[in-house]
């Protein structure tokens, strides 16, 4: 499966690639979603991150990174993009900023479209409780109409 990333640089412009290396390290991902979201869905595995982080959650997840020495890549991501790629962003300018020498090692991406296009195209999602399941919270009225119809959720099943 090949999934389309924004890479994080500190440059206006990102840079979006295909993440299908033949070794990506440890593969990280992040949810930048409050509880009441990521409870509906998530990818599985996906750490759950405040999408409003304070400088210190940012380097508590720096920590959490630098228990793991190698390369890592680090996807991000929320309802559509807009959340995860703040986070991220901040993410990979303090790794800049503090950790210059991990730089080549933790790669930090923004996953293209959030979880409405990774719901949209039927991938797979656990919920709260670790169950399969197809639907994901719509986030607003507004933006919800990207996701489709029948996936959207406003709450977990119990």
């Amino acid at each position: 499966m090949t999934i389309v990333l924004t890479l994080m640089k500190e440059s206006p412009t990102a840079t979006k690639t295909k993440v299908n290396e033949e070794d990506p390290g440890l593969v990280v991902i992040l949810d930048a979603r409050p509880p009441e979201e990521y409870d509906v869905s998530h990818v599985k595995d996906a750490l759950r991150v405040d999408p409003n982080a304070e400088l210190s959650d940012v380097k508590k997840t720096i920590a959490l990174l630098q228990e793991h020495h190698g390369k890592q890549t680090v996807v991000s991501y929320c309802s559509l993009g807009y959340r995860s790629a703040k986070y991220a962003e901040a993410l990979s300018k303090q790794l800049k900023k503090e950790h210059p020498d991990l730089e080549n090692d933790i790669r930090v991406y923004n996953l293209e479209g959030g979880i409405f296009k990774w719901a949209n195209e039927d991938k797979p999602m656990i919920d709260h409780k670790d169950r399969p399941t197809v639907y994901a919270h719509p986030y607003n009225a507004v933006f919800g109409k990207l996701l489709h119809q029948d996936l959207r959720k406003q709450s977990p099943e119990p």
